[in-house]
């Protein structure tokens, strides 16, 4: 394994991460003496890439296995997270989403996380790894 991808906060002025035993394992496969590169970034408040990432991988598991397509399950499984709401307008039914892109954080991991459940209950296909679910444990 030559790269791996760990998330951090800071707090009490001390670095905690959020997978210690990813970072451990690794550092015992590395070999002694090598070079390591360290980036840090500060993510903000808002969706995270990793979230949308997450969130669109699980759209084309879904769409691969069912044969549909990603923009099919994407408004499934936002019509039964119950993000979708009908309205009548000059006698004809429109029914608007609430855009991921105008999701927050939490909400968008709960969708994740919703998608998940659905994909396992429905499907029986898990989407998500322990690594992905502790992740949106901390993004909430």
């Amino acid at each position: 394994m030559e790269q791996i991808n760990l998330y951090a906060k800071k707090i009490n002025n001390k670095l905690q991460v959020s997978n210690k035993e990813a970072l451990i394992q690794w550092l015992k496969n590395l070999p002694e003496g090598e070079d390591i590169v360290i980036k840090f970034n500060v993510s903000k408040s808002y969706k995270s890439n990793r979230q949308i990432r997450l969130l669109y991988s699980c759209f084309r598991s879904i769409a691969n296995h069912t044969g549909q397509s990603v923009e099919d399950i994407k408004l499934i499984l936002k019509l039964k997270a119950g993000l979708c709401f009908s309205h009548t307008i000059e006698q004809e039914d429109i029914t608007v989403c609430k855009s991921i892109s105008d999701f927050s954080k939490s909400e968008i991991s709960n969708f994740i996380q919703f998608a998940n459940e659905w994909s396992i209950n429905n499907l029986n296909l898990p989407l998500l790894t322990y690594d992905d679910i502790q992740f949106l444990k901390e993004t909430k």
